[in-house]
């Protein structure tokens, strides 16, 4: 039989160098603060039996209404996945009045709403309301 030799030094080399390289990439800035945003994070807290009954469409929509209202200029207002169980398309009224508000404001009001597509399928989405800056916020 005929034993290969294994020579150590390359693979140490190639070690110490890739410790270097990952040490010299720590010291460069790869992202810059671009400004500062407050935000508030909304959890309506329901069982999922309220949170598809009127109670708990009225609460939520309560709770939409009072963070807009006591939110800072400018700030993020976010609410979960789901929060919004009615289509936007059957809750017109008040779609179109937490967007006046949140404009008026200043503030983006990012929440989940159901969606009702065609062939009555229901699926979840983000929507955004108010400012939205899109240099700052990816819409893709």
């Amino acid at each position: 039989m005929c034993k290969q030799k294994i020579y150590p030094l390359p693979q140490f080399a190639f070690l110490i160098l890739l410790i270097c390289f990952s040490n010299l990439t720590k010291q460069i800035e790869w992202t810059y603060q671009a400004g500062e945003i407050d935000v508030s994070l909304h959890q309506p807290n329901l069982t999922l039996e309220e949170k598809w009954s009127q109670f708990g469409i009225v609460k939520t929509q309560a709770m939409i209404y009072n963070s807009i209202e006591e939110a800072q200029i400018g700030e993020l207002v976010v609410f979960p996945e789901t929060a919004l169980v009615i289509s936007e398309n059957d809750n017109l009224d008040f779609m179109n009045e937490i967007k006046l508000l949140s404009s008026q404001k200043n503030l983006t009001l990012v929440t989940g709403i159901v969606e009702r597509e065609n062939n009555y399928k229901i699926r979840n989405r983000l929507r955004f309301l108010g400012l939205a800056d899109k240099n700052m916020i990816k819409l893709n």
